[in-house]
């Protein structure tokens, strides 16, 4: 059987019949859908093929990239894919309106375009690359003799179940017996059970039900940022037109304003599932290429595979995360620059034309992050300068170049500058300057710096929370090990932009635990996160360097960590709090706590709000605020004051689910916009002298 995931190495008449088969499926199922014939599945399947794969591998074969494997063709494929999306998505949008088209993000147009654009794709890899055929096989055979595999593959629909069971019974079994099969998963990859071959599948595997068993909680998206990126994308479907002058940092991102909208249209289904489906899919592929990135870098798989299980056990992946989905298309651009930066089999100006895509789709999805990219690369090309100049050894940079960075910076300027009214580009200036004007007044100061808060605050006062924070203390003790070793270690041989990078996300850490409104200008664990790109792989080396002092055996010692690690996401996950406490920070496992998910009367009610309000004000409480956000118009609503008595008169005040149970409201402290303190107040003290509009048993609106 040909292997489909290497398209670009088969003949070009075969890859040819591939590409028109998929287009006219696509064709053929819309137009049945239209008339009211729809095969369940059959459309989203085929759509999502057709988005997120084709454009990239014909763009892979227009450039002539061969023999790139499984993994690096599937990754980049779905790259350059996305990439294409947001640029003709914007193309459209600013140049069909010029010949009278006012509603181009709509199926017929992006159908059009999309198939115009295959088309010619396709007659140009035809031009270019029509001579090559090096087709690969798979032996199913051999694939379906591995015990493993059976496993693995049960492993998400066990998610899913526990997600199902979860939200229609308020049951936690199934999501526990879950995180157990992950333990397992982790188990059979270091005893040697499970093959190498099949570690980069077990980390997809792990990632994607570890997304999809917080995702899948409640039949609505949760969280925070997440509302107001439905709120602006569903807004560009409502239009099928994006309007760049709304002033907000999310509407300059095509990742959500534009890709959204275009998997939506195309693929049939409501915006709600592509961010609670389709993006954490497209987020589980950035685990694989981390693992890609760690292998190439250690050169042992065991060692690779608890790096990235280190890496997805931190409950930012799989807790945070799923509410910025801006946040995770860039971070699989992200691993995808990583992965060019390691990768010895391209040629230079394919790798250069790879990375400047990459690169500018990085900073169309996510401003902190390609701002934090233009720093890093700014400051490795320094210090390798500094290095070549002042040094016998030779840095050798294969990707950041002077040239580069200039071009990076001046495309990301410009659009933020320019998108959005330069709304992004003057919150980034005063985030800078409110760090300069209190870095010598607050420096070390924990009121003022979030990681150092977040550092010595004593959390609940229990042997649980206590043994979690020192595993916290000994994961940071392990990198910087495990960094002193890299460094030290002569005999090994490490790639040296992988070093300055790493080097420099250390630096980082230091800077968010004592840099005032440094950290919370984006949150300290969304920081951690971004920094295990490159150190998640120290952990293991620090880890394993401490252990070997105490176990000659390498095997042994592999196992120790893994059993460390196992313990570590158990307490990451929630697990052991709700094994022994009977209660947990994870929304997947415990329904009781208040937290940002919101249930169908709760919407309901937020509905009836918006289509009854013209121009007041709504007051909500700081959970229930982002609810409000996906619904209505962001400056219609308001958090309820620390003082009863600065409510506005006139004003509607909405209460949720659990603050009518309760008979409480959440009020918050902020820093530098950020949540720092919460406080509940009683419901009772804020309905003085108020009337009750509305009531459906989940949500009360009273005026």
């Amino acid at each position: 059987m040909i292997n489909i995931f290497t398209m670009n190495d088969i003949d070009i008449k075969s890859f040819l019949r591939v590409v028109a088969g998929i287009q006219i499926s696509m064709l053929a199922l819309i137009y049945l859908d239209i008339n009211g014939v729809h095969i369940p599945l059959l459309r989203e399947f085929i759509g999502f093929l057709y988005l997120t794969y084709l454009p990239g591998v014909i763009i892979l074969r227009i450039l002539n990239l061969h023999e790139l494997g499984n993994i690096k063709t599937v990754l980049y494929s779905f790259g350059l894919s996305i990439a294409t999306l947001m640029f003709l998505g914007f193309f459209m949008n600013a140049f069909f309106p010029l010949f009278g088209i006012l509603k181009p993000i709509s199926l017929p147009y992006l159908l059009i375009t999309i198939s115009l654009f295959v088309l010619v794709s396709c007659l140009l890899s035809y031009i270019k690359d029509k001579d090559f055929s090096n087709p690969h096989f798979v032996n199913i055979q051999h694939i379906m003799s591995q015990k493993a595999i059976f496993l693995l593959c049960s492993v998400p629909f066990l998610a899913i179940l526990g997600t199902y069971v979860m939200n229609f019974y308020n049951e936690n079994l199934f999501s526990l017996i879950f995180i157990g099969s992950v333990i397992i998963i982790l188990f059979l990859a270091i005893s040697g059970k499970m093959p190498n071959e099949l570690h980069p599948f077990a980390i997809f595997i792990v990632s994607i039900s570890l997304l999809y068993h917080t995702t899948l909680i409640s039949n609505y998206i949760w969280g925070w940022d997440v509302h107001y990126e439905y709120y602006l994308a569903n807004l560009v479907i409502k239009d099928s037109f994006w309007n760049p002058k709304i002033a907000h940092t999310y509407n300059a991102m095509l990742s959500i304003v534009m890709l959204s909208p275009i998997y939506s249209e195309i693929m049939g289904i409501n915006l709600i599932w592509v961010f609670k489906i389709i993006y954490p899919f497209l987020f589980s592929l950035v685990p694989v290429g981390l693992y890609l990135v760690f292998y190439k870098f250690l050169r042992e798989s065991k060692i690779a595979f608890l790096s990235t299980f280190f890496f997805v056990s931190i409950f930012t992946f799989y807790m945070e995360l799923p509410y910025l989905c801006r946040q995770q298309i860039a971070e699989l651009f992200f691993v995808l620059i990583m992965l060019l930066m390691i990768d010895d089999t391209l040629k230079k100006r394919k790798r250069t034309i790879l990375f400047i895509i990459f690169a500018f789709s990085l900073a169309l999805s996510h401003y902190s992050l390609s701002y934090l990219f233009i720093i890093f690369s700014s400051c490795v090309f320094f210090v390798s300068f500094l290095l070549n100049k002042f040094s016998n050894k030779k840095f050798e940079l294969k990707t950041i170049t002077s040239s580069f960075i200039l071009l990076f910076l001046v495309f990301s300027l410009t659009w933020y500058m320019y998108i959005s009214s330069s709304y992004t580009f003057d919150i980034i200036i005063q985030i800078g300057n409110h760090i300069i004007n209190s870095i010598f007044t607050d420096f070390l100061n924990p009121e003022k710096v979030e990681g150092l808060r977040l550092a010595l605050s004593e959390g609940r006062p229990t042997l649980l929370s206590i043994v979690h924070r020192a595993l916290n203390y000994a994961n940071q003790f392990f990198i910087i090990l495990g960094f002193a070793t890299v460094i030290l270690y002569k005999k090994l041989k490490v790639d040296e932009e992988y070093i300055l990078f790493s080097g420099l996300s250390l630096l980082l850490l230091i800077v968010g635990i004592s840099v005032p409104f440094f950290a919370s200008s984006i949150s300290m664990s969304r920081l951690y996160h971004i920094t295990l790109f490159f150190l998640a792989p120290f952990c293991i080396v620090g880890g394993y360097v401490l252990i070997r002092k105490f176990l000659t055996n390498k095997k042994s010692t592999i196992k120790v960590l893994a059993v460390y690690f196992a313990i570590f996401f158990l307490f990451q996950s929630g697990f052991t709090y709700e094994l022994f406490e009977g209660q947990s920070h994870s929304i997947a496992l415990d329904s009781s706590k208040d937290y940002p998910v919101y249930n169908q009367r709760e919407i309901s009610g937020a509905k009836w709000l918006a289509k009854l309000n013209e121009n007041k004000m709504i007051i909500v409480d700081d959970y229930r605020y982002p609810l409000l956000t996906g619904i209505e118009e962001k400056e219609k609503i308001g958090n309820f004051p620390l003082k009863t008595s600065e409510i506005p008169q006139d004003s509607y005040l909405y209460f949720g689910a659990f603050n009518i149970k309760k008979g409480e409201i959440l009020v918050g402290e902020y820093m530098s916009q950020r949540f720092v303190k919460e406080r509940y107040l009683r419901l009772a003290e804020t309905i003085v002298n108020r009337d009750k509009i509305y009531d459906n048993g989940g949500a009360s609106i009273y005026y």
